[in-house]
């Protein structure tokens, strides 16, 4: 039923809203003065009395009191210690559809007449074997709302041009099913528990079709839980002094 409303409402219902500058100006004011730290490969992660840390291969970071993991699970959990069997092993059941996502500038994706395209295109054969969807780029990305027309399709019916062709990408994505709804709620359980310290986070486990918005979303629900949690440990603090 959620894809079924979400469906509706790209179709139906009122204009996205989209944000002024892109991507792009998203991540640069989110993380404007914050210490981060990027391309680094995290391989172990560990419990102590003075806090979370974490390990690359030459460094250490930490303490740190929380952490959200926000990886596309289980390939990259890797680096969780043993007790976290029950979370991993929660994240490995999650469903997953392997493809591959081209990026090109090939119109044959979209209608013939320019005033019928729309930012997705869905696409089925006349005897409903198989589909696709197109996503043009340029009404969503301002960076690139004047040049030449750009695409992403996943799983094409047909391979673009090869002389339109900027990139072929081998992706994963998350799949919707029945059951990864039972794991979505055994998940949140998990992450609800007023001890909990490491978080987890992605587009699989939200509601919804699995896309970076549902990642954003699931991800601004998890600080909720993390403040609610810590708020809670403030609480028996005030209760059980000295524990």
């Amino acid at each position: 039923m959620q894809i079924l409303d979400l469906l509706q409402k790209i179709v139906f219902g009122v204009r996205l809203r989209r944000i002024e500058g892109g991507t792009k100006a998203l991540a640069e004011k989110l993380g404007k003065g914050l210490n981060f730290k990027s391309g680094i490969y995290v391989k172990d992660l560990s419990e102590e009395p003075s806090g979370i840390f974490l390990r690359s291969q030459n460094e250490e970071f930490g303490p740190f009191d929380n952490v959200i993991c926000a990886v596309q699970g289980p390939k990259h959990l890797n680096f969780l210690p043993k007790h976290y069997d029950l979370e991993k092993n929660i994240l490995k059941s999650f469903p997953y559809d392997s493809g591959t996502l081209w990026i090109h500038s090939d119109k044959n994706f979209m209608p013939k007449r320019k005033e019928d395209w729309s930012a997705l295109h869905y696409q089925v054969k006349r005897d409903f074997s198989n589909s696709m969807f197109s996503v043009w780029v340029n009404p969503i990305e301002p960076t690139i709302a004047k040049h030449t027309p750009i695409f992403q399709t996943w799983n094409p019916i047909f391979e673009p041009k090869p002389e339109k062709v900027y990139k072929a990408v081998s992706m994963e994505r998350a799949v919707v099913s029945g059951e990864n709804q039972n794991l979505i709620k055994e998940l949140t359980n998990l992450q609800q528990l007023p001890s909990r310290k490491v978080f987890f986070c992605g587009s699989y486990a939200a509601p919804g079709v699995p896309l970076l918005e549902s990642a954003v979303l699931l991800a601004i629900k998890t600080v909720g839980i993390w403040v609610l949690n810590q708020k809670f440990r403030k609480f028996l603090q005030l209760i059980y002094p000295g524990h």
